[in-house]
């Protein structure tokens, strides 16, 4: 799963040059080597590596605040679950003394 939300983090530029014609920048997958994004071919060495640099930071930095939105959506539920399991103790141990409580006074009145 994860490997599909970072490409980029994996990914490397091609540049074909033919005939001293420079084809368009192609941003590449490492291991299926699919085209992810295509960029101008008027990018210099130069530009297209600090495009890269900022599109790999950025990326990282979305999947890496997704990950902190999910934990706290899974906190906050784990947090009203937890919750609610407190209140249901305490309606169970309420409980529990009002049958100790009753079972104390059978054996008081069958003592008499």
């Amino acid at each position: 799963m994860t490997d599909d939300l970072i490409e980029l983090q994996q990914a490397h530029t091609t540049q074909y040059t033919n005939k001293g014609i420079k084809s368009e920048w192609h941003v590449r997958e490492n291991i299926t080597d699919r085209d992810l994004h295509t960029l101008p071919s008027t990018l210099s060495d130069r530009d297209m590596f600090a495009v890269l640099k900022f599109a790999r930071a950025f990326e990282l930095k979305g999947l890496n605040a997704g990950i902190d939105w999910q934990k706290n959506k899974a906190n906050a539920l784990l947090s009203q679950e937890n919750k609610l399991l407190k209140e249901e103790l305490a309606k169970v141990v309420e409980h529990n003394e009002i049958l100790s409580h009753q079972l104390t006074q059978q054996l008081i009145h069958q003592e008499i």
